[in-house]
């Protein structure tokens, strides 16, 4: 008799387990698509997780994904701990990396700078080292968070780690993005020579329609020492309206005596504004 109720136990089991496998799958597949439906399906499981490992490790990394794409916080979040852990003693390097990097995320919602920095530092250690793409991708975001102004910054370090994830940059946009960063770390540091080398080196390797031309254009032209030819030739390539490059081409050519032109671009800047004053803003 007790074995046949252990048995019926054992069954009902392995039935939970399974339904709860597949409706993490259920939720993992639609969660690009529709978070919002993803999120109730993992809330309707969450109560019989109980003691499935890997469905509660599991759990964790989508738990934290989806609240985020749902723009909620994950400070409070109580799973992720055990998804490392899991994905530890597992040696599953792939799931242990975007664990670390959801942990990561959690302590900057827990205004936690130290933490949110070795959790990036553990994801790029389980990262496989011919993994490019998200190599850069690590260190870039590692950088920033050393060089926050509003937390305990490192520039010194921060751009050691940038010129790090340059060398793994394996797109154009990539690298363009990195030399930008590099730029404007060192202008942090008063190095503005340097920092208008790498904004340029950027800028020449970035089309011009890319979003991402423009901050980098306006940035160059703001840095003190800033060629003002180069400068101008930058602003104008600018393909989209942008109420900095109009604002910023007018005080260089009213620097240069260029007064009409000067008109010109400050009466458009004038004008953008007016129309949509809710859509610009000086690095747009």
């Amino acid at each position: 008799m007790l074995v046949t109720v252990f048995l019926a136990s054992f069954a009902i089991s392995c039935s939970n387990n399974s339904d709860t496998e597949r409706q993490l799958s259920r939720a993992e597949n639609i969660l690009a698509q529709n978070p919002d439906s993803a999120m109730s399906i993992l809330e309707s499981v969450e109560y019989v997780l109980r003691d499935n490992e890997n469905a509660t490790a599991r759990y964790g990394r989508l738990n934290a994904r989806v609240r985020l794409m749902c723009g909620k916080t994950i400070a409070n979040d109580k799973y992720l701990d055990g998804s490392i852990s899991y994905y530890l003693v597992n040696k599953d390097s792939v799931a242990l990396s975007e664990a670390y990097q959801l942990a990561s995320i959690r302590s900057q919602h827990r205004l936690n700078q130290d933490s949110a920095i070795y959790y990036l530092q553990q994801a790029i250690a389980v990262t496989p080292r011919d993994n490019n793409t998200m190599l850069a991708k690590l260190l870039t975001e590692t950088s920033y968070q050393l060089s926050k102004p509003s937390v305990n910054k490192n520039y010194e370090k921060a751009l050691s780690i940038s010129k790090q994830a340059y060398r793994y940059a394996t797109t154009a946009d990539d690298k363009a993005r990195t030399l930008h960063d590099i730029g404007v770390l060192y202008s942090f540091t008063g190095k503005n020579d340097s920092c208008l080398s790498y904004i340029e080196q950027a800028l020449e390797l970035i089309n011009t329609d890319n979003p991402a031309y423009t901050g980098y254009a306006l940035n160059y032209a703001a840095t003190p020492g800033a060629n003002p030819i180069k400068s101008k030739q930058f602003l104008s390539a600018i393909k989209s309206e942008s109420l900095g490059k109009h604002i910023t081409l007018g005080f260089l050519y009213l620097n240069n005596g260029s007064l009409d032109s000067a008109y010109i671009s400050l009466q458009r800047a004038e004008s953008l504004y007016s129309r949509y004053p809710d859509k610009y803003s000086l690095s747009t």
